[in-house]
């Protein structure tokens, strides 16, 4: 009987972990780009590489009397595709775009103020396949719980007497 309590919650713990890293992928928080506007440009705080098929969460902060602001993405084959973005705060218009293909896309931001449209200057993101290593976390976190509990369920019982 003892036995089986000591190896329930190991067994347990260890397919929660398991199934807790092959996680969907709608549960992950999408990828930051975070582009300031100003007089001079846009400039772009960028991870070095994003991942293909994943969302990411566009945040640019604009001037004050900036209307509107719309983002131009062309993907490694050159096709454009032009992504209004909407006022999320004061200054701040956000949006989100997933990138399914690899390679080096561009983007180059245009704000609107007063009817007058003002194109910034394009930026490179680059964009690497999804790597295929969550199960083998996952299965790792997962045998390591499984051992250490269990380990532990082993000494526990062997110090025990029984009656």
């Amino acid at each position: 009987m003892h036995r089986r309590l000591a190896i329930l919650p190991a067994v347990f713990l260890a397919a929660g972990c398991t199934l807790a890293a092959a996680a969907p992928a709608s549960a992950v928080a999408p990828q930051p780009l975070t582009i300031a506007i100003d007089d001079n440009g846009a400039h772009a705080r960028r991870l070095e590489h994003y991942v293909a098929g994943k969302r990411i969460a566009i945040d640019a902060a604009a001037p004050a009397d900036v209307d509107a602001v719309s983002v131009s993405i062309t993907d490694p084959d050159g096709r454009l595709q032009t992504l209004p973005l909407a006022r999320a705060t004061a200054g701040h218009f956000a949006g989100t775009v997933t990138l399914p293909e690899t390679g080096a896309y561009e983007f180059q931001l245009a704000t609107t103020a007063a009817g007058q449209a003002t194109p910034t200057e394009p930026f490179s993101v680059d964009v690497e396949a999804q790597s295929d290593t969550a199960w083998l976390v996952g299965l790792a976190v997962g045998g390591v719980t499984f051992f250490l509990f269990g380990g532990v369920g082993f000494f526990a019982l062997r110090r025990m007497t029984l009656a």
